[in-house]
């Protein structure tokens, strides 16, 4: 347990924000959850990026849909405190969306919302955030099955092998194995239902 009056350097927090797409997208979720443990738990309520880090290990371990969108609410609502939107708040509110768009797709009632989610989280974020970019390229593509739009489906796949090519195996596998739910929208075109705590 980290003491809550253990003074964390500025940079420390800023290492973690310049490397954490990274570890995500070769899939090394056990050391960002190592390095966040490192950090009190008022620092990490206070760091919207620690507070992304940790919905990507809470979504990626599929825990209850209510724990990953109460800590992006939480990063939501630093996000918008921040003085100056800049780049760098466009950039985690696309991930944010992406957050969002998975929860959404889960829910499987508003294939409108999920497309716009994924598409928006597409236009802010960068490139080099490989996972999270195949994750909103994934929802996108099940938003648009579930509205019935298959073709378009088919196109957000065949758009993203492309600009995922540079990425690390991990996304590209993940994106590989979409097309096999992509391919079968007439045996059940609602994805899965995940369980949820009342």
């Amino acid at each position: 347990m980290v003491r809550e009056d253990l003074k964390i350097p500025p940079r420390a927090v800023e290492l973690v924000a310049e490397h954490r797409h990274t570890l995500l997208n070769n899939e090394q979720r056990p050391r960002l959850e190592r390095w966040l443990r490192f950090f009190p738990a008022n620092t990490l309520a206070q760091e919207p990026e620690l507070l992304l880090s940790q919905a990507w290990i809470a979504e990626v371990g599929r825990h209850d849909a209510h724990v990953v969108l109460a800590v992006v609410d939480r990063a939501q609502a630093l996000v918008e405190q921040r003085a100056e939107p800049g780049e760098r708040a466009r950039q985690l509110q696309g991930e944010i969306d992406t957050l969002r768009s998975i929860e959404q797709s889960f829910a499987a009632d508003d294939p409108q919302g999920v497309i716009m989610l994924a598409t928006r989280a597409l236009e802010t974020m960068p490139r080099t955030w490989y996972l999270a970019r195949v994750e909103a390229r994934l929802e996108l593509a099940l938003g648009y099955l579930m509205s019935g739009q298959l073709n378009c489906a088919h196109a957000t796949l065949a758009a993203a092998q492309g600009e995922e090519a540079a990425g690390g195996a991990a996304p590209r596998a993940r994106l590989s194995a979409a097309r096999c739910f992509i391919w079968r929208p007439a045996c059940n075109p609602t994805p899965p239902r995940r369980r949820t705590s009342s």
